[in-house]
């Protein structure tokens, strides 16, 4: 949840100075996502389930690129191996 808290702190300016893609909207799928993956591992259910779809409501924010493509790959890949947090 650190990551989470600490997103307050970035910056429009430094995240592109970072060159996050999708700006600093960008970070919030991935963040989502890992969350969920690890609150699926715990077992805690609701969180994960509550962490996905924070994840898929930000997922405009990925680009029309690499890494875009590859977190769109793991939203599909979390949903293989959770189905029921769908």
């Amino acid at each position: 949840m650190v990551a989470l808290d600490t997103y307050p702190a970035v910056t429009v300016e430094r995240a592109v100075a970072q060159r996050i893609p999708g700006g600093r909207a960008g970070l919030l799928p991935s963040l989502h996502l890992n969350l969920a993956h690890d609150y699926a591992r715990l077992g805690r259910h609701e969180e994960a389930r509550r962490h996905h779809s924070l994840a898929v409501q930000h997922k405009d924010a990925l680009g029309d690129d690499s890494y875009g493509d590859q977190l769109r790959q793991a939203y599909a890949d979390f949903l293989a191996e959770y189905p029921l947090l769908d």
